[in-house]
């Protein structure tokens, strides 16, 4: 499902933007040969990328997380086989702190990604979150194909 979800959001963002060769689709999935894995390290890095390329003063950063929840607001980074440290919401807004673009729109598709609202607090973002405090996200279906809120948002 979070590999659709990504994909997803890549399209629908193709489709207005022209983000083909300034997306970087990080991705823990079977098919890790394919996409780098998202680790906290990836993550900054990719993050660090993409602000390298930026005009901070026209561009918009756009950021899409799609992951499971936790209780503590922290985004669930797993791969079998490799035991990855979690992202929590205040390493994910240092990692935002240290980027340049004035705007920023981060896209969290996670159950209760409401709470990473408590770290990010920034003028010039628009934070768009999957599920309210405490809540799983709305039509979150047990096995669905893409998540209802990723193709609200961009289909």
């Amino acid at each position: 499902v979070f590999m659709r979800d990504i994909q997803v959001a890549k399209t629908g963002l193709q489709a207005q933007f022209d983000v083909e060769n300034r997306a970087i689709m990080l991705l823990n999935h079977r098919d890790y040969e394919t996409f780098p894995l998202a680790t906290r390290p990836s993550i900054a890095s990719a993050l660090e990328a993409l602000d390298a390329q930026m005009n901070p003063e026209e561009d918009l950063l756009v950021v899409h997380l799609v992951s499971h929840g936790m209780q503590n607001g922290q985004l669930l980074l797993q791969q079998p086989g490799i035991e990855l440290p979690n992202l929590s919401p205040q390493d994910f807004a240092k990692m935002l702190e240290l980027l340049n673009p004035r705007r920023k729109l981060l896209v969290i598709s996670a159950c209760l990604s409401f709470q990473l609202i408590h770290s990010i607090k920034y003028h010039d973002t628009l934070l768009f979150f999957s599920s309210p405090l405490l809540r799983t996200p709305f039509a979150c279906d047990e096995f669905p194909v893409v998540t209802s809120f990723t193709t609200a948002a961009y289909a």
